[in-house]
């Protein structure tokens, strides 16, 4: 009901706007022109489960449209059907700004996993070093940031744990990330031999076959 308020609001004032042209003007081509123009009312986001990126959309798209819904919760309509309404206080608006800020670098790492135009497995263990990263405590951090950080990281901390080595090696093939920059000195030089042995098994694989295919 509340979105719909949102809505009805929005695009009153719009229509309005554009009336106030016609009027102004008298000409039916820009009224015409600036009703091709109104924007669709922006609604409110609820978040699935199931959709990590979800919550960010639900939480960005409630910081841009606060101060709507703060007038529209002031409205004789919601305010006789709503009874009790439990609005957010500066310390909530707070924590959502801190979590928007906390979940933008997930929602770069899936986006960038998504892309079906290029092979992403080479950018996983990047990806997941630089979300770590990001996750580590800080001083400066309210409850429900550290609480978040924490849950994350114990999250990723279960994730491609048997796979990794395959996909570190993943990694060093591909040009963009050839120094392996996410890596200490000891794990970089142990991908790399690890590379270099299944490359001499592999050339010695394809001369036998060759040999065995035309000798």
């Amino acid at each position: 009901m509340i979105a719909q308020e949102l809505a009805d609001d929005n695009s009153g004032g719009e229509t309005g706007e554009g009336d106030i042209g016609d009027e102004g003007t008298g000409d039916g081509d820009t009224g015409d022109a600036m009703k091709k123009k109104k924007k669709k009312p922006k609604k409110l986001i609820i978040d699935v489960t199931t959709h990590w990126n979800s919550t960010l959309d639900m939480l960005e798209r409630y910081l841009e449209l606060r101060e709507a819904i703060a007038l529209t919760l002031l409205t004789d309509s919601i305010q006789k059907n709503a009874g009790n309404l439990d609005t957010l206080s500066n310390s909530d608006l707070q924590d959502v700004t801190d979590m928007v800020e906390l979940l933008k670098p997930l929602k770069k790492a899936t986006t960038v996993m998504m892309d079906e135009k290029k092979p992403t497995v080479s950018l996983t263990s990047p990806l997941k070093h630089g979300i770590e990263i990001k996750m580590q405590p800080s001083e400066e951090d309210t409850s429900t940031v550290a609480r978040m950080k924490r849950d994350i990281l114990t999250n990723l901390s279960s994730r491609y744990t048997e796979e990794l080595e395959y996909l570190v090696e993943y990694t060093a093939l591909d040009t963009r990330f050839l120094n392996l920059p996410h890596l200490d000195e000891v794990h970089r030089r142990d991908v790399f031999r690890r590379l270099k042995e299944k490359a001499l098994q592999f050339n010695q694989v394809f001369i036998y076959s060759y040999n065995n295919l035309y000798f």
